[in-house]
């Protein structure tokens, strides 16, 4: 499979095919996160919960300072507790220390397992915290 320029990756992630859609963020890794997260962004509130799923753990993989911001308010304030747990993961993988306050709070606050499980996994990849 040959990969997509940026421009047919963008035009693909407004498909109304979801598999088009798929296909084009899974894409995105042979591009550099500076020119994937703008690309990443189009999806984050598409109707599939796969898709979005996905695009939040691409959001963790491909680390650009806004990624922090944007995975927190999809932990905070998203009404689905498996994407809310997809971004507790994310911020893991990001392993800045920042999440750590953001990552406790879903362990000792949210009633949903999955969270609940999610965020200290990813509290345990954070960096450390003491020089």
């Amino acid at each position: 499979m040959t990969a997509l320029s940026i421009e047919e990756i963008s035009t693909q992630l407004e498909s109304p095919n979801l598999r088009d859609r798929m296909v084009a963020l899974a894409n995105l890794r042979h591009v550099p996160p500076e020119d994937a997260v703008p690309l990443i962004k189009k999806v984050l509130d598409d109707e599939s919960l796969q898709l979005r799923s996905m695009a939040i753990f691409a959001l963790g993989v491909k680390p650009t300072p806004e990624c922090y911001q944007i995975l927190v308010r999809i932990l905070e304030n998203d009404p689905d507790y498996g994407i809310r747990a997809d971004a507790a993961g994310a911020l893991g993988y990001l392993g800045d220390a920042r999440a750590f306050e953001v990552l406790s709070r879903p362990f000792y606050e949210d009633t949903d397992w999955l969270l609940r499980f999610s965020a200290p996994e990813s509290l345990g990849t954070l960096k450390t915290l003491v020089p």
